[in-house]
Parts: C-alpha cells; structure tokens; sequence
C-alpha cells in the first residue's frame, strides 16, 4: 500500500491541524506561565513519596491521586526539578486527548461537525491558558474523553476499561466525580431506549453485565484513593457548609458565564485584563446560537442534546460540591460548551454539504484562534512576564494574576543569597520545588534565621531603598530585622 493511499485529504488536513496544535500548546511551555505555586506542590510531594515522607498512594492532597506523581518522576530525574518536567507530561495527555477526542466527536457527530468540534475546543482560548498547566486537575478533559472512548468500543472489555477510566479521573482529583454524574445520567436514556428496543433475556443480561464490570472498573482504579479521602480528612473543607451556598453560586451563574465561556477570565490570569463585557456577551450568545444550531440540523442531534445534558449535569453537581468560584473548577465545563458550538458549526456545513469548505474553514479557524491566544496571552506575558494586580471574577469575588508570573528574574536575583524566606505560600511552594535541583537557592530552615523576604510587588508598590534588587517587575527581596517580626513561619 502506498503512502498516497494511506494519507487521504483528510488525514492530511488532521496532521496540519496536528501539527498546529503541537506547535501552539509546546512553544514556551518552560516559561509561560511561570511555574505556579500549585505545580510546586504538587512536584514537591515527588519528593516526599520518595523519601517516604508520606505513604505511597497519598497524593499532595487527600482529593488529588499520587499516580501522576510516579508518571512525573522519570522526567523530573532526566530534566530537573523546573516547570519543563512537570509539564511535559500535561503535554503528553494533551497530544493524546486530541486524537482520542477526534475519534470520539467524528463517531458522534460526523467526520465534518466532529472535526469542528475539536478544533473549537482545542484551539480555544481557555484550553491555551489552563491546558499547559502542570497540575492533577487539568488531566480531568482526558479522562472524560478516555470514558466516553472505551465506551463507544461496544467490545467484550469495554466496559470494564471506562469504568476504570472514570475511575481513574476520580483517583486524579475528586471533582471528576460530577463529570461522571454528568456522563451517568447522559447514559441513562440511551441504556432504557436500548433495553425497550433489543428487549429480551439475553440483551438485558448483557446490560447488567457490562453495568457491573463498569462498577468493577471504577473501583479497582478509585479505591485506594477513596480510603484515602476517608482516613486523610483535614484538608477537605466542610462539605455540607459548601452545599449551604449552592442556591447563591447558581444565582450568581448567569452573570459569571460570559466571562468564563468567552475566556476572559482565563486571559485575564496571565495579564490581569479582562475582555469588555460586549465581547464577553457576543461571544456567549455566539456560542449559544451554534448549539443551537447543532441541534437543528445535525442528523445526529440526540447526541448533542444528551451532551448538553450531561454537562448541565455537570455543572449542577459541580456548583454542589465547589467552596467558591475558581478559574480551574470551570474549565471543563467551558471547554464542552466551546465543543458543542464547533458541532454546531460543522453541522451547518455538513448540512449544506459544504464539506470541502469544511476542512479549509477547520484550518482557517485554528489559525484564527491561535493567533488570537498569541496575542491576547502569549506575546503579552512574554513582554511583561505576568502581573500581580487583581481582576473581578464577580461581584466583590476578586483573583489575583500574580500566581502565574515569571519567577526567572527573582531566581537570579536570590541566587546564592543565604536564608531566603516568603510569608506567600504560592512563592514558598515555588521555591521549595525548584530548590531541589538548585543549590543556589538557600531557603530558611527556621525563622530566626531569615534574611531575605520575598513578597510580590503590586502594581501601585514604591521601591524601597533597601531593597536587594530594584528592579525586579513583579517581586520584592527585602532584608529582615534581627527579631524578624515581619516572618510569618508556618506552623506545620
């Protein structure tokens, strides 16, 4: 068989688009953003399992699952204890996710609306800014669409393998348990008209059977890490005091989603400007109308409408079980919606058989959003390295982008300084990851002892006369007095 019959013009098309995709989501992953607090967590607790700090199977968190750790540890060895190692193994679940998406949207939605779907989802803004981040809760996209692959399977061990990938994203963090109310109840439906349609004996014990293998496969790969959420309770918060508060977060939606669905709010984490609320609005009602628009004319409409279904599920658990609105907690919900919206698209061509058209406007539509992201996140925060002022999510509900800066220029600057300390648990976090593989980096073993305090610089900060380096844009590296009042050691 030749090459020319192997690469037909849609494979050709899928690679560009591939290659699109690996090319925007890999360029200056070591630097943008900055390593964030969370990502030196969560590559501290590497370190903690091998030194046996803390049992094997306990992840950073007692919601958040080791496994990744132990996927991370090959890389942190060869590469060093920086954002690149941690990264790259995101960077492998995404490139992974796109393929897996792929087969999963054509089969559901057709080869035209499907492809639409993935470039709509994986070429949007808020998968740019969230997707490059190294931390448990940005895998959660890959499971749901593992899941939901091995199930469209219909082979002997399907079901057994998406209950273990389900599993699997509930071992990686715990809020994959709303997706899953969410895929569940999409389910439900399909299972009934299938039992009414096939109805017989036979059918039914096939059903029951691949129910409990499911059953069987969530808990072989979440077990461990429900014994741990069970026995590791004290950084769980008060689940029934979240719940009290689910009535205000579902009243507070309506005014919180453009900003969210339109990507601003994620944008805005990087630079610390929002889109204006025109923008905000005109791309929600635009991502509406093309869902709507799926649903009319694409043949396949049950699906789309079962997966708005699942998502409204989804969201609905997930305002249950959230303490407050944060960026990461929205991010699947979002990246679905923007999914729905390119079915919506691509069925208004397939419709219209417009399917050459199709496959340049997939390109075109790529190329449109990568520039897009390019321009709105990349180029600025490679200029200015980030911000540390704040920006409203809602209400009086603030966030501040100074999580994500760079940490290069404060790296150089502490360099050999002895006894260097941040009353900032995102700095601190930071510092202690990458300390392990720098040496120059001496961070205080006990209060007393500090002599340098870092804090970030807010935009309205004068720079003081002592200070170790002036011109640092987003920190500042202070001496301490000899009773360092001003240190505020943890107590754990």
């Amino acid at each position: 068989m030749t090459l020319r019959k192997i690469l037909t013009v849609k494979h050709i098309f899928l690679l560009i688009i591939f290659s699109i995709f690996l090319f925007a989501n890999s360029l200056y992953i070591n630097r943008v953003p900055g390593l964030m607090g969370d990502e030196g967590d969560e590559g501290q607790n590497i370190s903690e399992l091998l030194t046996n700090k803390k049992p094997p199977l306990v992840g950073e968190r007692s919601y958040i699952g080791a496994w990744i750790d132990y996927i991370r540890m090959p890389f942190v060895f060869t590469l060093g204890h920086n954002a690149l190692s941690l990264r790259l193994v995101t960077l492998i679940f995404s490139l992974a996710l796109f393929w897996f998406t792929y087969k999963v949207l054509t089969r559901l939605f057709g080869e035209i609306s499907g492809l639409m779907g993935l470039v709509a989802v994986a070429f949007s803004p808020i998968y740019f800014a969230e997707q490059r981040m190294a931390w448990a809760i940005t895998l959660l996209p890959f499971f749901v669409i593992l899941t939901i692959y091995f199930y469209q399977q219909k082979k002997k061990w399907s079901a057994l393998l998406a209950g273990f990938a389900a599993g699997l994203g509930a071992n990686t963090h715990i809020l994959f348990i709303a997706i899953l109310a969410g895929l569940v109840i999409a389910v439900i439906p399909i299972a009934v008209f299938k039992i009414t349609k096939k109805f017989s004996r036979k059918y039914l014990k096939r059903v029951i059977l691949s129910v409990f293998l499911a059953i069987v496969g969530f808990w072989a790969a979440f077990g461990v890490q429900y014994a741990n959420l069970v026995i590791y309770k004290s950084d769980q918060g008060n689940a029934q005091k979240n719940a009290q508060f689910f009535t205000n977060r579902l009243i507070e939606l309506p005014r919180l989603a453009p900003r969210f669905l339109s990507g601003s709010v994620y944008v805005a984490h990087y630079t610390s400007h929002l889109f204006t609320n025109n923008f905000n609005t005109g791309v929600w009602i635009s991502l509406t109308a093309l869902i709507i628009a799926g649903i009319i004319f694409n043949r396949k409409r049950t699906a789309i409408i079962l997966w708005v279904l699942g998502t409204a599920v989804y969201l609905l658990a997930l305002l249950y079980m959230i303490e407050y609105y944060a960026l990461r907690y929205f991010v699947v919900v979002s990246l679905s919606i923007w999914l729905l919206a390119g079915v919506g698209l691509g069925s208004i061509l397939d419709r219209y058989k417009l399917r050459k058209i199709g496959y340049l406007l997939v390109i075109t539509i790529g190329l449109f959003l990568v520039l897009f992201n390019f321009q709105t996140i990349l180029i600025p925060f490679m200029k200015t390295g980030g911000s540390t002022d704040n920006f409203q999510i809602i209400g009086e509900r603030y966030e501040n982008a100074s999580g994500l800066v760079d940490l290069n220029p404060l790296i150089s600057c502490i360099a050999n300084r002895d006894n260097v300390f941040s009353n900032n648990i995102n700095i601190r976090n930071r510092l202690y990851f990458l300390a392990e593989g720098n040496k120059s980096i001496k961070i205080a073993t006990e209060k007393y002892g500090v002599q340098w305090l870092i804090r970030y610089r807010m935009p309205n900060d004068k720079i003081s006369s002592n200070e170790a380096c002036p011109d640092l844009l987003h920190f500042s590296v202070t001496p301490t007095t000899d009773n360092a009042k001003e240190v505020e050691w943890p107590k754990d």
